[in-house]
């Protein structure tokens, strides 16, 4: 954290997906939901971690119910 080239930008939008994932578990959906990775543009393979790792938490955490959706 702290190497992006736009200053702080990623220290940024770190404190800010902490923060949507603590709303997220406070109504009722996981927060595993949003994440954050870190990847330079020369890291392809560490980019299609980040994918193969969303996507397993994302089938960990299922779908939406939709009562909570109305």
């Amino acid at each position: 954290m702290g190497e992006c080239d736009f200053n702080n930008g990623n220290l940024k939008a770190k404190t800010r997906i902490e923060f949507v994932k603590r709303l997220l578990d406070r109504v009722g959906l996981d927060g595993n939901r949003v994440n954050l990775y870190e990847c330079g543009a020369a890291e392809f393979n560490r980019f299609l971690e980040a994918v193969a790792d969303t996507m397993e938490k994302l089938e960990k955490v299922g779908k939406v119910a939709p009562k909570l959706i109305q």
